[in-house]
Protein backbone atom coordinates (compact mmCIF):
# COMPACT_ATOMS: atom_id res chain seq x y z
CA UNK A 1 0.00 0.00 0.00
CA UNK A 2 1.34 3.41 -0.91
CA UNK A 3 0.90 6.17 1.63
CA UNK A 4 1.60 9.85 2.17
CA UNK A 5 3.54 8.94 5.29
CA UNK A 6 3.61 6.37 8.02
CA UNK A 7 1.00 6.72 10.72
CA UNK A 8 2.52 5.83 14.08
CA UNK A 9 0.37 5.26 17.15
CA UNK A 10 2.14 4.63 20.44
CA UNK A 11 0.45 3.57 23.66
CA UNK A 12 1.79 3.07 27.14
CA UNK A 13 5.56 3.14 26.66
CA UNK A 14 5.99 6.58 25.16
CA UNK A 15 4.28 9.52 26.83
CA UNK A 16 4.82 13.24 26.90
CA UNK A 17 3.30 16.62 26.19
CA UNK A 18 -0.30 16.67 25.05
CA UNK A 19 -1.87 18.66 22.27
CA UNK A 20 -2.75 21.10 23.79
CA UNK A 21 0.23 20.97 26.12
CA UNK A 22 0.08 19.02 29.36
CA UNK A 23 2.81 18.63 31.93
CA UNK A 24 4.85 15.44 31.58
CA UNK A 25 4.63 13.13 34.54
CA UNK A 26 7.82 12.14 36.40
CA UNK A 27 9.82 9.58 34.46
CA UNK A 28 8.01 10.19 31.17
CA UNK A 29 9.91 11.24 28.02
CA UNK A 30 9.64 14.88 27.09
CA UNK A 31 8.12 16.14 23.83
CA UNK A 32 11.68 16.70 22.59
CA UNK A 33 12.52 13.04 23.24
CA UNK A 34 9.42 11.92 21.35
CA UNK A 35 10.32 14.21 18.44
CA UNK A 36 13.86 12.81 18.38
CA UNK A 37 12.53 9.24 18.24
CA UNK A 38 10.15 10.15 15.41
CA UNK A 39 12.86 11.90 13.43
CA UNK A 40 15.18 8.94 13.93
CA UNK A 41 12.41 6.72 12.58
CA UNK A 42 11.97 8.90 9.50
CA UNK A 43 15.71 8.79 8.87
CA UNK A 44 16.05 5.03 9.37
CA UNK A 45 13.10 4.16 7.12
CA UNK A 46 13.63 6.98 4.62
CA UNK A 47 9.91 7.70 4.72
CA UNK A 48 8.97 11.27 3.79
CA UNK A 49 7.11 11.80 7.05
CA UNK A 50 5.20 10.30 9.95
CA UNK A 51 2.40 11.31 12.26
CA UNK A 52 2.74 10.27 15.90
CA UNK A 53 0.07 9.79 18.54
CA UNK A 54 1.05 8.97 22.12
CA UNK A 55 -1.44 7.61 24.64
CA UNK A 56 -0.71 6.89 28.30
CA UNK A 57 -3.13 5.41 30.81
CA UNK A 58 -6.02 5.90 28.41
CA UNK A 59 -5.38 9.60 27.76
CA UNK A 60 -3.88 11.33 24.72
CA UNK A 61 -0.70 13.09 25.74
CA UNK A 62 1.02 13.90 22.44
CA UNK A 63 0.04 14.21 18.77
CA UNK A 64 2.37 15.64 16.13
CA UNK A 65 3.63 15.23 12.58
CA UNK A 66 7.19 15.07 11.29
CA UNK A 67 8.40 15.36 7.70
CA UNK A 68 6.28 16.19 4.66
CA UNK A 69 3.59 14.86 2.38
CA UNK A 70 3.49 14.27 -1.38
CA UNK A 71 3.12 17.94 -2.25
CA UNK A 72 5.81 19.09 0.17
CA UNK A 73 3.25 20.17 2.77
CA UNK A 74 4.22 19.44 6.38
CA UNK A 75 2.69 16.38 8.02
CA UNK A 76 0.73 17.32 11.14
CA UNK A 77 -1.56 15.65 13.61
CA UNK A 78 -4.50 16.61 11.39
CA UNK A 79 -3.10 15.17 8.14
CA UNK A 80 -5.51 12.44 6.92
CA UNK A 81 -3.94 9.08 6.11
CA UNK A 82 -5.21 5.74 4.91
CA UNK A 83 -5.21 3.29 7.81
CA UNK A 84 -5.13 0.20 5.62
CA UNK A 85 -5.65 -3.04 7.55
CA UNK A 86 -6.28 -1.17 10.80
CA UNK A 87 -9.68 -0.42 9.24
CA UNK A 88 -10.67 -3.98 10.11
CA UNK A 89 -10.77 -3.05 13.80
CA UNK A 90 -13.70 -0.70 13.10
CA UNK A 91 -15.58 -3.36 11.13
CA UNK A 92 -15.11 -5.83 13.97
CA UNK A 93 -16.29 -3.28 16.54
CA UNK A 94 -19.35 -2.42 14.46
CA UNK A 95 -20.39 -6.06 14.10
CA UNK A 96 -19.76 -6.66 17.80
CA UNK A 97 -22.29 -3.90 18.53
CA UNK A 98 -24.93 -6.05 16.85
CA UNK A 99 -23.75 -9.12 18.76
CA UNK A 100 -24.16 -7.38 22.12
CA UNK A 101 -27.98 -7.19 22.08
CA UNK A 102 -28.20 -10.51 20.22
CA UNK A 103 -29.14 -9.28 16.74
CA UNK A 104 -26.16 -11.26 15.43
CA UNK A 105 -24.31 -13.87 17.49
CA UNK A 106 -20.61 -14.38 16.86
CA UNK A 107 -20.99 -18.12 16.38
CA UNK A 108 -23.98 -17.88 14.04
CA UNK A 109 -23.46 -19.17 10.49
CA UNK A 110 -23.03 -16.18 8.19
CA UNK A 111 -25.68 -17.46 5.77
CA UNK A 112 -28.25 -17.26 8.55
CA UNK A 113 -28.05 -13.48 8.33
CA UNK A 114 -26.72 -13.08 4.79
CA UNK A 115 -28.37 -15.61 2.45
CA UNK A 116 -26.77 -13.90 -0.56
CA UNK A 117 -23.32 -15.10 0.57
CA UNK A 118 -22.33 -18.12 -1.47
CA UNK A 119 -19.19 -19.61 -2.97
CA UNK A 120 -18.35 -22.55 -5.22
CA UNK A 121 -17.46 -24.48 -2.06
CA UNK A 122 -20.34 -25.99 -0.04
CA UNK A 123 -18.25 -25.66 3.13
CA UNK A 124 -18.80 -21.90 3.08
CA UNK A 125 -22.25 -22.52 4.58
CA UNK A 126 -20.42 -23.47 7.81
CA UNK A 127 -18.52 -20.17 8.13
CA UNK A 128 -19.43 -18.24 11.29
CA UNK A 129 -19.35 -14.52 11.98
CA UNK A 130 -16.45 -15.00 14.39
CA UNK A 131 -14.43 -16.82 11.73
CA UNK A 132 -14.85 -13.91 9.35
CA UNK A 133 -13.41 -11.53 11.91
CA UNK A 134 -10.46 -13.64 13.03
CA UNK A 135 -9.52 -14.79 9.50
CA UNK A 136 -10.28 -18.47 10.04
CA UNK A 137 -13.19 -18.60 7.57
CA UNK A 138 -11.19 -20.50 4.97
CA UNK A 139 -11.72 -17.75 2.39
CA UNK A 140 -8.54 -17.41 0.34
CA UNK A 141 -6.03 -14.62 0.83
CA UNK A 142 -7.00 -11.50 -1.07
CA UNK A 143 -5.09 -8.30 -1.74
CA UNK A 144 -5.44 -5.43 -4.17
CA UNK A 145 -9.04 -6.13 -5.17
CA UNK A 146 -10.30 -4.39 -8.30
CA UNK A 147 -12.72 -1.52 -7.86
CA UNK A 148 -16.34 -2.52 -7.26
CA UNK A 149 -19.53 -0.51 -6.92
CA UNK A 150 -20.11 -1.60 -3.34
CA UNK A 151 -20.17 -4.40 -0.81
CA UNK A 152 -23.09 -6.20 -2.42
CA UNK A 153 -21.17 -6.54 -5.67
CA UNK A 154 -17.99 -7.56 -3.82
CA UNK A 155 -19.78 -10.37 -1.97
CA UNK A 156 -21.56 -11.49 -5.15
CA UNK A 157 -18.13 -11.79 -6.78
CA UNK A 158 -17.22 -14.60 -4.39
CA UNK A 159 -19.69 -17.01 -6.01
CA UNK A 160 -16.94 -18.87 -7.89
CA UNK A 161 -14.38 -18.92 -5.06
CA UNK A 162 -13.16 -22.18 -3.50
CA UNK A 163 -12.13 -22.13 0.17
CA UNK A 164 -8.42 -22.43 0.92
CA UNK A 165 -9.17 -24.56 3.98
CA UNK A 166 -12.09 -25.81 6.04
CA UNK A 167 -13.73 -23.11 8.20
CA UNK A 168 -11.94 -22.85 11.55
CA UNK A 169 -8.98 -24.97 10.43
CA UNK A 170 -6.30 -22.30 10.03
CA UNK A 171 -5.78 -18.56 9.91
CA UNK A 172 -5.34 -16.92 6.50
CA UNK A 173 -5.68 -13.17 6.17
CA UNK A 174 -8.52 -12.54 3.75
CA UNK A 175 -9.92 -9.11 2.98
CA UNK A 176 -12.92 -10.90 1.47
CA UNK A 177 -13.97 -12.03 4.95
CA UNK A 178 -14.30 -8.40 5.98
CA UNK A 179 -16.28 -7.55 2.84
CA UNK A 180 -18.75 -10.23 3.91
CA UNK A 181 -18.77 -8.96 7.51
CA UNK A 182 -19.42 -5.37 6.38
CA UNK A 183 -22.15 -6.48 3.96
CA UNK A 184 -23.80 -8.53 6.73
CA UNK A 185 -23.89 -5.38 8.84
CA UNK A 186 -25.49 -3.43 5.98
CA UNK A 187 -28.22 -6.03 5.55
CA UNK A 188 -29.00 -6.38 9.26
CA UNK A 189 -29.07 -2.61 9.92
CA UNK A 190 -30.58 -1.60 6.56
CA UNK A 191 -28.15 1.25 6.13
CA UNK A 192 -24.86 1.78 4.28
CA UNK A 193 -21.80 0.46 6.06
CA UNK A 194 -20.06 3.85 5.94
CA UNK A 195 -23.05 5.56 7.58
CA UNK A 196 -23.19 2.99 10.37
CA UNK A 197 -19.49 3.53 11.14
CA UNK A 198 -20.03 7.29 11.30
CA UNK A 199 -23.17 7.17 13.42
CA UNK A 200 -22.14 4.40 15.81
CA UNK A 201 -18.34 4.69 16.08
CA UNK A 202 -16.67 7.75 14.56
CA UNK A 203 -19.16 10.31 15.87
CA UNK A 204 -19.67 8.63 19.23
CA UNK A 205 -15.96 8.35 20.02
CA UNK A 206 -15.14 11.87 18.83
CA UNK A 207 -13.34 10.82 15.63
CA UNK A 208 -15.00 13.60 13.70
CA UNK A 209 -12.34 13.91 10.97
CA UNK A 210 -12.44 10.19 10.14
CA UNK A 211 -14.12 8.85 7.03
CA UNK A 212 -14.80 5.42 5.53
CA UNK A 213 -14.57 5.07 1.75
CA UNK A 214 -15.44 2.36 -0.77
CA UNK A 215 -12.56 2.90 -3.19
CA UNK A 216 -8.96 3.89 -2.51
CA UNK A 217 -9.28 6.91 -4.84
CA UNK A 218 -12.52 8.23 -3.33
CA UNK A 219 -11.96 11.90 -2.46
CA UNK A 220 -11.35 12.82 1.18
CA UNK A 221 -10.59 16.46 2.09
CA UNK A 222 -6.86 16.90 2.69
CA UNK A 223 -5.90 13.40 1.52
CA UNK A 224 -3.16 13.53 -1.12
CA UNK A 225 -1.22 11.06 -3.22
CA UNK A 226 1.23 8.77 -1.49
CA UNK A 227 4.80 7.68 -2.08
CA UNK A 228 6.51 4.62 -3.47
CA UNK A 229 10.20 3.81 -3.64
CA UNK A 230 12.42 3.37 -6.67
CA UNK A 231 16.17 2.80 -6.40
CA UNK A 232 16.10 3.90 -2.79
CA UNK A 233 14.26 7.15 -3.45
CA UNK A 234 10.68 8.05 -2.44
CA UNK A 235 8.54 9.37 -5.24
CA UNK A 236 4.97 10.60 -5.29
CA UNK A 237 2.57 8.18 -6.91
CA UNK A 238 -1.19 7.92 -7.13
CA UNK A 239 -2.87 5.26 -5.04
CA UNK A 240 -3.96 2.22 -7.13
CA UNK A 241 -7.71 2.18 -7.75
CA UNK A 242 -8.81 -0.62 -5.40
CA UNK A 243 -11.90 -1.72 -3.52
CA UNK A 244 -11.23 -1.14 0.18
CA UNK A 245 -14.62 -1.07 1.96
CA UNK A 246 -14.75 -3.09 5.17
CA UNK A 247 -11.11 -4.20 5.07
CA UNK A 248 -9.07 -1.06 4.38
CA UNK A 249 -11.25 1.96 3.74
CA UNK A 250 -10.85 4.10 6.86
CA UNK A 251 -9.03 7.43 6.48
CA UNK A 252 -8.09 9.33 9.64
CA UNK A 253 -5.61 11.87 11.02
CA UNK A 254 -3.29 11.00 13.92
CA UNK A 255 -5.50 13.02 16.27
CA UNK A 256 -8.40 10.65 15.61
CA UNK A 257 -6.15 7.58 15.74
CA UNK A 258 -5.11 8.75 19.20
CA UNK A 259 -8.77 8.98 20.18
CA UNK A 260 -9.29 5.38 18.98
CA UNK A 261 -6.25 4.24 20.96
CA UNK A 262 -7.48 5.96 24.10
CA UNK A 263 -10.94 4.42 23.66
CA UNK A 264 -9.45 0.92 23.37
CA UNK A 265 -6.93 1.41 26.17
CA UNK A 266 -9.60 2.58 28.59
CA UNK A 267 -12.99 1.31 29.63
CA UNK A 268 -14.66 2.34 26.37
CA UNK A 269 -18.01 4.11 26.02
CA UNK A 270 -21.44 2.71 26.78
CA UNK A 271 -22.75 4.20 23.52
CA UNK A 272 -20.14 2.22 21.53
CA UNK A 273 -18.68 -0.71 23.48
CA UNK A 274 -17.45 -0.93 27.05
CA UNK A 275 -16.12 -3.19 29.76
CA UNK A 276 -16.03 -6.92 29.10
CA UNK A 277 -17.72 -6.48 25.73
CA UNK A 278 -14.85 -4.25 24.60
CA UNK A 279 -12.24 -6.71 25.88
CA UNK A 280 -13.97 -9.57 24.07
CA UNK A 281 -13.92 -7.90 20.69
CA UNK A 282 -10.28 -6.89 21.24
CA UNK A 283 -9.36 -10.56 21.64
CA UNK A 284 -10.88 -11.67 18.33
CA UNK A 285 -8.23 -13.58 16.44
CA UNK A 286 -5.50 -13.48 19.09
CA UNK A 287 -2.83 -16.11 18.54
CA UNK A 288 0.28 -16.72 20.60
CA UNK A 289 3.56 -16.02 18.85
CA UNK A 290 7.19 -16.49 19.79
CA UNK A 291 8.40 -14.17 22.52
CA UNK A 292 5.00 -13.91 24.15
CA UNK A 293 3.56 -11.65 21.45
CA UNK A 294 -0.04 -11.91 20.36
CA UNK A 295 -1.30 -10.97 16.95
CA UNK A 296 -4.91 -10.07 16.34
CA UNK A 297 -7.04 -10.27 13.24
CA UNK A 298 -9.23 -7.40 14.40
CA UNK A 299 -7.89 -5.35 17.31
CA UNK A 300 -4.64 -5.99 19.16
CA UNK A 301 -4.74 -4.89 22.78
CA UNK A 302 -1.82 -6.41 24.66
CA UNK A 303 -2.42 -7.26 28.27
CA UNK A 304 0.34 -4.89 29.34
CA UNK A 305 -1.37 -2.03 27.48
CA UNK A 306 1.67 -1.14 25.38
CA UNK A 307 0.28 -1.59 21.90
CA UNK A 308 -3.14 -1.28 20.36
CA UNK A 309 -3.47 -1.61 16.63
CA UNK A 310 -4.10 -4.15 13.91
CA UNK A 311 -1.07 -6.30 14.63
CA UNK A 312 2.05 -6.40 16.75
CA UNK A 313 5.15 -6.36 14.60
CA UNK A 314 8.75 -7.31 15.50
CA UNK A 315 10.66 -4.40 17.04
CA UNK A 316 13.23 -3.32 14.47
CA UNK A 317 12.87 0.45 14.18
CA UNK A 318 13.58 3.17 16.75
CA UNK A 319 9.89 3.92 17.34
CA UNK A 320 8.66 0.36 17.01
CA UNK A 321 11.04 -0.70 19.79
CA UNK A 322 8.96 1.58 21.98
CA UNK A 323 5.66 -0.04 21.03
CA UNK A 324 4.67 1.68 17.79
CA UNK A 325 2.17 0.93 15.07
CA UNK A 326 2.99 2.11 11.56
CA UNK A 327 0.69 2.25 8.59
CA UNK A 328 0.38 -1.17 6.87
CA UNK A 329 2.64 -1.50 3.83
CA UNK A 330 5.66 0.38 5.18
CA UNK A 331 7.42 -2.78 6.42
CA UNK A 332 6.69 -4.56 3.14
CA UNK A 333 8.20 -1.67 1.19
CA UNK A 334 11.35 -1.75 3.33
CA UNK A 335 11.78 -5.51 2.75
CA UNK A 336 11.37 -4.98 -0.99
CA UNK A 337 13.94 -2.21 -0.91
CA UNK A 338 16.48 -4.35 1.00
CA UNK A 339 16.00 -7.09 -1.59
CA UNK A 340 16.72 -4.65 -4.43
CA UNK A 341 19.97 -3.62 -2.76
Amino acid sequence: MRAVAATVAIAGILAGQATPAAAAEPGEPTPAAIAAAAQEYVGATRLPGVAVAVVHDGRVVHVAGYGHGAGGEPVTGTTPMRLGGVSESFTAMALAQLAGPGFVRMDDPVVEHLPEFTTADPRSAQITVRQLLDHTSGLPATSGAARRAGLQEAVAGLHDVTLASAPGERRVHSEAGYWVAARLLEVRTRQPFEKFLWDRIFYQTGMHATRAVIGSRDPVPGLTDGHDRFLGLSRSQQEPDRFVAGAGGVVAPAEDVATWLAFNAGYGLRTVMAGEGLREVQQLGWVDRAGGRRTAGAVDARADGHVIGHARAPARDPIRRRGAREQPGAARRRRRERHRR
